[in-house]
């Protein structure tokens, strides 16, 4: 396997120490948390953690816990536009107003509003489309998927390695749709490695006790992201952790170039 114990122990000793911290300072009990950690270049799960308690053998939550991954989902859909670049760039501006959707309720014209807001609530007229991810905006996010069109976005989710149906209605756009802790993991994969799609995989090969393999992993990369978008999209999660939603990241890992995104989801 590609299992390194140093990682898988690291992990373990995190989700158990950081776990007790957030119990303590929001009064909660008994929280439960999931990691994996993947390779880039060899796309091998070096460790994972499904539940609090080390080595429990029952509900693994990295690999079976499907939840709403809330921004998480934006990165593919800046994809899905950028790609179109006789469309769309970082200096695109997108509309940052309330807005008002409504599902068609049957036809009678009186189906469900759906109003998203940004997460603090404020609106800033128009922004730069990079700001729109680098800031986790809902409202620009939001417009520009529709701008798309659903269809495209959830093209560009598949593109990506997510394999399960997808039912297209606005709310994807922010994440309301649910997935695993390794459906991710597989997703930024491509984000990571310049546009590859390779499938993370934890067993390399197995082999006899005579030392006969039979069995051996074979990996197919295919490029699912253009070079040039997959560099703009590697920038702009680059940015992410230095002046976007996850910029306390610059602080704790210090003199390290980190690419990521946050996502919140209730």
């Amino acid at each position: 396997t590609g299992f390194s114990h140093v990682s898988q122990q690291l992990l373990e000793e995190t989700v158990v120490s950081r776990l007790v911290e957030l119990e303590q300072k929001h009064k909660q009990k008994n929280l439960q948390a999931a990691m994996i950690v993947t390779d880039i270049e060899s796309a091998e799960i070096r460790a994972l953690v499904g539940d609090r308690q080390s080595g429990y053998a029952g509900f693994n939550r990295a690999l079976d816990a499907k939840r709403p991954v809330g921004s998480l989902i934006k990165p593919a859909i800046y994809v899905a536009a950028l790609e179109r670049f006789e469309q769309f760039n970082f200096a695109s501006l997108l509309a940052d107003e309330p807005i008002t959707l409504r599902s068609d309720g049957g036809g009678n014209g009186q189906g469900k509003k759906w109003q998203p807001k940004n997460y603090d609530g404020k609106y800033r007229h128009q922004v730069p489309l990079i700001d729109g991810l680098v800031e986790s905006l809902n409202i620009p996010t939001v417009n520009l998927g529709m701008n798309l069109g659903l269809e495209n976005v959830a093209n560009a989710i598949h593109l990506l390695g997510y394999k399960e149906d997808i039912v297209t209605r606005p709310s994807m756009l922010l994440g309301a749709m649910n997935m695993s802790p390794l459906e991710i993991n597989q997703m930024y994969l491509a984000f990571a490695r310049q546009g590859e799609l390779d499938q993370i995989h934890a067993i390399n090969k197995i082999v006899s006790s005579y030392g006969e393999i039979l069995w051996e992993f074979e990996p197919v990369s295919t490029k699912v992201i253009s070079t040039d978008v997959a560099y703009l999209i590697d920038y702009a999660l680059t940015q992410v952790t230095t002046r976007g939603t996850a910029k306390s990241l610059v602080w704790r890992l210090k003199n390290d170039k980190v690419a990521g995104k946050t996502g919140t989801s209730n």
